[in-house]
């Protein structure tokens, strides 16, 4: 199998630009599609993953759902492709940072940026599409300050026969609900706890508890009050009620 490196071409059509990140079921690539003339993001499958069939078969299934979500702050997932042993998706690359460079900052620029990700969620479920990671790093923010969500990949649908077994538990902590990190069937009250979850970060500056300061993923300390991060006044108290009642 070829190492991934800058020049390299996958599908004879995409052409490896550079490196972007690294998430739990690979690496992500800037790359230009010489069919298409113009640069997209791959996520190609880590090749311990692509040694399962059915791992492999469920994020095709998932990305055919994925590509039926088309909405302006949605990352568009093109399609699913293998090419010499690898596994990857083609999508939409948005050039930006993500929207944890909002950490800290005003009220209503955090608000701007939230509210067209809840609508995008609200969208998804509406299809039975639940995205199971719903975090910082999963939303984009391009040159314009409009938000993306991504990352739909390891979305799961509600499809209440599908075997638990065959589902990847997703997620990231501290922003994994409870029921989500017990590996109960997802819903779609793990994605308003995750939504919850990235709000208070935004606002507090930090994530809603400590991973190392919990047993077995109960945190030790309950999180303060996001009225106590900002000045008196500044958070309107039923918008803390209202991230305390997500989480």
């Amino acid at each position: 199998m070829r190492e991934l490196e800058e020049g390299l071409t996958f599908g004879a059509r995409f052409r490896l630009i550079r490196r972007l990140g690294r998430g739990g079921m690979g690496e992500v690539w800037l790359a230009r599609d010489d069919e298409l003339n113009e640069n997209v993001a791959l996520k190609i499958l880590d090749p311990d993953l692509a040694e399962s069939p059915e791992f492999v078969e469920l994020l095709r299934s998932e990305c055919r759902k994925a590509r039926q979500l088309v909405h302006p702050n949605i990352v568009r997932v093109y399609d699913f492709h293998s090419d010499s042993g690898r596994f990857f998706i083609s999508m939409q690359f948005i050039d930006g940072a993500n929207i944890g460079a909002l950490r800290g900052e005003r009220l209503d620029r955090i608000v701007a940026a939230i509210l067209p990700i809840a609508d995008v969620l609200e969208f998804a479920h509406q299809q039975g599409i639940i995205h199971r990671d719903i975090k910082a790093t999963n939303v984009l923010t391009g040159k314009t300050g409009n938000p993306f969500l991504g990352d739909f990949g390891i979305a799961s649908a509600m499809v209440a026969d599908r075997p638990m077994a065959m589902l990847r538990t997703g997620g990231s902590l501290p922003s994994m609900s409870p029921q989500q990190f017990a590996g109960e069937k997802p819903s779609v009250s793990d994605d308003v706890y995750s939504l919850g979850a990235l709000i208070y970060e935004l606002i507090a500056g930090q994530p809603l508890f400590d991973p190392a300061k919990t047993v077995n993923r109960i945190p030790l300390e309950q999180p303060e009050n996001l009225t106590s991060f900002r000045a008196a006044g500044e958070i309107p108290d039923q918008l803390a009620k209202l991230v305390a009642a997500m989480t």
